[in-house]
């Protein structure tokens, strides 16, 4: 890592939220301001106005000074995140706010302008090798990019660096809150999804024993995600332990008829039967695959665990 990399600002939503520079925690401040923070690390470079924050930190009862205390919040994350910055020049910059009470008045700070307002709210400026959802999601694009093209050392290494990236639940420490609630739940899809790329391309490659070490939590708690049933009954089949994964074809099937009145889609069942025969397994299902996403709730950091 160089000296760049070492001293660079990082933000971590992929588990409880943190910041750091040069690999120091930085003191976030109390629980309202950490809301004010984690709403905007939601929406990174984009205006996020006074309404959404104050109805975030004060769940639709707010005081009468909430603007003001929003201000103050604003004004503390603005002295955090520069005044550790490191060789940051003094900019002199005086924010314009233009509303009454902005702390941006008279408001004299050192370091690049991060949090400014804007459009009637605030946008946190963030580049994607700072905040850790951004990473995963590029690194996620590129490990199925290389998987499509058939580099599969190359795209299981990418997606298993980006499911890496993972310390527990999205914003795990601020669930209180509705819209924070709602955003881990979209990137604990995009997580399951990521997850379901590695372990196909790792099955490919020859990693069945990793991939069956990590995959049954996720199963047992996303039981109808039709790709990792698949995958899971690959691994199993290619570690010798047939039963094991025809088996859990078997539970799947009856689950599927029993919830939602529904068969095994035909790419699982082409492959369930060619495993029975002891033939070569038949592709997994696709990205597209049948599934109920509000199935019970993983943790991603515990397929992490495993993997690591």
């Amino acid at each position: 890592m160089d000296e760049r990399q070492r001293s660079a600002l990082r933000f971590r939503v992929l588990g409880p939220v943190q910041a750091e520079v040069c690999g120091k925690p930085l003191r976030l401040g109390p629980l309202k301001q950490r809301l004010v923070l984690a709403v905007l690390l939601s929406q990174p470079n984009r205006p996020v106005s006074l309404d959404v924050l104050t109805e975030t930190v004060w769940h639709g009862e707010p005081p009468r000074t909430a603007r003001k205390n929003l201000h103050v919040y604003v004004s503390a994350l603005r002295r955090v995140l520069t005044a550790d910055a490191p060789g940051a020049p003094a900019t002199g910059v005086r924010k314009s706010g233009g509303e009454e009470g902005d702390d941006a008045v008279g408001d004299m700070e050192t370091g690049p302008v991060r949090l400014m307002h804007e459009r009637g709210g605030y946008l946190l400026r963030v580049e994607r090798t700072e905040l850790d959802a951004l990473v995963f999601e590029d690194l996620t694009r590129q490990g199925r990019e290389a998987a499509a093209a058939g580099k599969l050392d190359a795209a299981a290494a990418l997606l298993r660096q980006a499911l890496d990236l993972w310390r527990g639940r999205a914003f795990a420490d601020l669930h209180d809150a509705p819209l924070l609630r709602a955003q881990a739940e979209r990137l604990e899809e995009h997580f399951l999804s990521g997850y379901e790329d590695w372990s196909e391309a790792e099955l490919e490659r020859g990693g069945a024993s990793t991939v069956a070490a990590t995959i049954g939590e996720l199963v047992e708690r996303h039981p109808l995600r039709e790709r990792l049933q698949a995958a899971r009954m690959k691994a199993f089949c290619l570690l010798g332990r047939q039963a094991e994964g025809l088996a859990g074809y078997d539970r799947y099937r009856q689950l599927l008829a029993r919830e939602l009145g529904l068969t095994p889609s035909p790419a699982l069942e082409a492959q369930y039967y060619a495993l029975l025969a002891g033939g070569p397994a038949a592709p997994p299902p696709g990205p597209r695959a049948r599934y109920c996403p509000l199935t019970r709730r993983t943790s991603p950091a515990a397929a992490n665990r495993s993997a690591s």
